[in-house]
């Protein structure tokens, strides 16, 4: 690990600051988690501008100390790079965007990101034993969230005040607080495995710690069982292949990942078997005596399962080379056993081999196949119609291969593609979001710049040392300091292949903790190796090292002080716009004079909080129509459409308008347009309508605009 940057000379109080900064994201980690995810506003908002707070404070620490900036390998500035060209990228893509507003939240949400890997990166190069702080807070964030989570099924019942309600599963039985959506909940679960199996195979490690690895990881699969998420399962088996894969003693690693997630699913089959558990519109009262019934039973399977740790203590010296190696052959041929039994299984089938293939096939490209809810939704081959919506990504990115349609844009480009009335905010793919968003352009950045920090983490783990380790001897420093940058490296790898199916990258509560453990794994490559001994080597005081003036550091600080403001400026607008234009919505519905002056008052003060938005002239327009100001609301649904030519809603407000105003002829291309724009709308009745038009003007409609040819900003 490298030794700290912050000198000697300045005292165990800044020597301290790393620690702080570690703290501080582990701060913004829970914020997030406990914020739905942080994806809507204001609690997005809140979250950057927080980021931002720590850059700032960061800096001051730095300029204070006089610390210099670490060296880090080239792949690691390689990483920041990409990513910061990414940002830049997707600022750009607001030139051309069919969704100005969404572009620009996008673009704060990928600065945010940037912010803290540049963080992260230093807090990895600055504190030697960065790892390890990272693994405990990964493993504290990951058990508080999931305590949390338990807790619905467990005491649904519990309520403190304004602080605390447990009762969030009554309606949809299915766990999804505290990140309002069950697959990043359980993802979320995930990401602290690896640290809580890593944790449970050190032998150094302190009694109740481990026992609580190991536990937590049991209760990591009943609550990924409980979220109903099948991706949550499959980023769960990446993850601990990963670990096991990378382990000094892969065997041992196996074994107690095997027996962990063995006891997790027993007490999770014992409480799908609960009605009341999993099924929806259930009472509290039947909830509450399923769940002293599930507590039993969590309980008593970690009791027995933590008489298994002594004997699993002993493995490592009870396997001998050769008992590994039959041990391994047995396993293998286990393996293939397992496959040979499903594929005759499948061939004797009443569909045989080829009809249970098809069978799949047809059920993954079907949304109406999976249930719901249930534990049978586990077994389904379903795509929950994410084919679909990987279609209408597929499809926007070839009429805009290079440049995509502009970042955060999908919504628009859902309405534009889709074959059904399901509207979606993503793609439910982030790599093919990014090609329809960003185009090649972008999706090449934002790739190579997470590649490189992935290569990044597995040159930290092998920098770590361990693999040359006698695999009985799990509490050597190399094989502890390796297992710890493992827990670290292998939440990346599941967060990458959940990534493929899922919107991942927009939801900021399980973003950034991958972001903190790859940046300090990257973090770590900084300074000598660590399987040589660390030397911190003090120049003579001939030649000392060049030290930046106090002015240059006061002039770096204020300029990022400065950017930093700008930046919680520009995250906060958007919402503050938002809530300006419902606020003025919900206030002209009282009618009274003074009402409708307020809300012309916070329509206008939207309209110039967020000039990308069409909310604010969208939120006038409604208000001039409710007062019979019919040329009023024509301007203002313009002045939308000019801020977002794509707004389906301004040009359909603009259509009833303009047939109110007995300008037919215009009402017919404002519906045309819309239809354009949302193909789907016709099913709603807006085809009648443009019908009723036609038959007014004794004239056709013009055909509609394909999707190549809607004019963008």
């Amino acid at each position: 690990m490298p030794p700290s940057v912050y000198p000697p000379q300045f005292g165990a109080k800044t020597a301290r600051a790393p620690q702080a900064l570690g703290v501080a994201l582990f701060a913004a980690c829970l914020y997030a988690a406990f914020a739905g995810g942080a994806i809507r506003t204001p609690d997005e908002p809140r979250l950057q501008v927080g980021i931002a707070l720590i850059t700032i404070a960061a800096a001051i620490i730095g300029v204070i100390a006089g610390t210099p900036t670490p060296t880090v390998p080239r792949r690691v500035r390689l990483g920041v790079g990409l990513l910061a060209g990414f940002w830049a990228w997707s600022a750009v893509s607001l030139a051309w965007s069919a969704s100005p507003d969404g572009t620009w939240v996008a673009t704060n949400r990928v600065f945010a990101y940037l912010l803290v890997l540049i963080l992260a990166v230093r807090l990895g190069a600055s504190l030697p034993n960065a790892i390890m702080l990272v693994r405990r807070g990964a493993l504290t964030l990951s058990l508080v969230i999931l305590l949390y989570a338990l807790g619905q099924k467990v005491a649904p019942g519990l309520h403190v005040g304004g602080l605390l309600n447990l009762d969030r599963t009554g309606q949809y039985a299915r766990l999804q607080a505290p990140l309002a959506y069950w697959n990043a909940l359980a993802l979320a679960f995930v990401l602290g495995a690896p640290a809580a199996l890593t944790l449970a195979l050190t032998p150094s490690a302190p009694p109740r710690a481990r026992l609580t690895g190991f536990i937590g990881l049991e209760l990591i699969v009943v609550g990924i069982g409980f979220t109903e998420s099948r991706g949550g399962f499959l980023a769960l088996a990446v993850a601990l292949a990963v670990t096991v894969l990378l382990s000094p003693d892969s065997l041992t690693t196996l074994i107690w990942a095997a027996v962990a997630v063995a006891f997790g699913a027993l007490g999770l089959v014992i409480g799908l078997l609960a009605h009341p558990l999993t099924g929806n519109g259930v009472s509290l009262g039947a909830r509450e005596q399923a769940g002293v019934y599930l507590g039993v039973v969590l309980v008593a399977v970690a009791v027995l399962s933590a008489q298994l740790l002594p004997v699993l203590d002993r493995l490592p010296a009870a396997l001998t080379r050769p008992r590994r190696r039959r041990l391994w052959r047995s396993l293998g041929y286990g393996s293939l056993g397992l496959i040979a039994v499903g594929l005759i299984g499948a061939g004797v089938s009443h569909r045989g081999l080829g009809g249970q293939i098809s069978h799949l096939w047809q059920s993954f490209t079907n949304a109406d196949t999976i249930a719901t809810s249930g534990a049978g939704r586990l077994l389904s081959a379903s795509s929950a119609n994410r084919i679909a919506w990987w279609g209408q990504a597929l499809a926007a990115f070839s009429h805009r291969p290079l440049g995509g349609w502009g970042a955060g844009s999908f919504p628009v480009l859902n309405l534009l593609y889709r074959h059904s009335t399901v509207a979606v905010q993503d793609a439910h793919s982030v790599p093919l979001q990014w090609l329809a968003e960003t185009g090649l352009i972008g999706t090449l950045l934002a790739v190579g710049a997470w590649g490189t920090l992935l290569r990044s983490g597995v040159a930290a783990v092998r920098r770590a040392g361990g693999d040359r380790v006698d695999p009985t001897r799990l509490d050597t420093d190399p094989a502890r300091r390796r297992l710890a940058a493992i827990a670290l490296l292998a939440p990346a790898f599941a967060y990458t292949v959940h990534a493929l199916y899922d919107w991942d990258w927009n939801i900021p509560g399980v973003t950034l903790p991958v972001i903190v453990m790859l940046g300090v794994l990257a973090g770590s490559l900084a300074g000598p190796g660590t399987d040589r001994p660390t030397v911190l080597v003090v120049p003579p005081p001939v030649t000392p090292s060049p030290t930046p003036s106090a002015a240059l550091r006061l002039l770096g600080l204020a300029a990022i002080t400065l950017g930093m403001s700008l930046y919680g400026i520009s995250a906060v607008l958007p919402g503050a716009a938002a809530a300006d234009a419902n606020a003025a919505l919900v206030r002209a519905a009282a009618g009274t004079p003074a009402a409708l002056r307020q809300a012309r008052a916070q329509a206008a003060r939207a309209t110039a909080l967020d000039p990308l938005s069409g909310a604010g002239p969208l939120a006038a327009a409604n208000i001039a129509v409710a007062t019979g100001e019919l040329g009023i609301a024509r301007d203002d649904l313009l002045e939308a459409i000019q801020r977002q030519p794509t707004d389906e809603p301004a040009w359909v407000g603009l259509a009833h308008v303009d047939l109110q105003l007995n300008r037919d002829r215009e009402a017919l291309v404002a519906i045309t347009r819309a239809l354009a724009l949302d193909p789907e709308l016709g099913v709603d009745g807006y085809l009648s309508l443009a019908e009723n038009a036609i038959a007014a003007n004794r004239a056709a409609a013009p055909p509609a605009a394909s999707p190549t040819a809607i004019p963008t900003p």
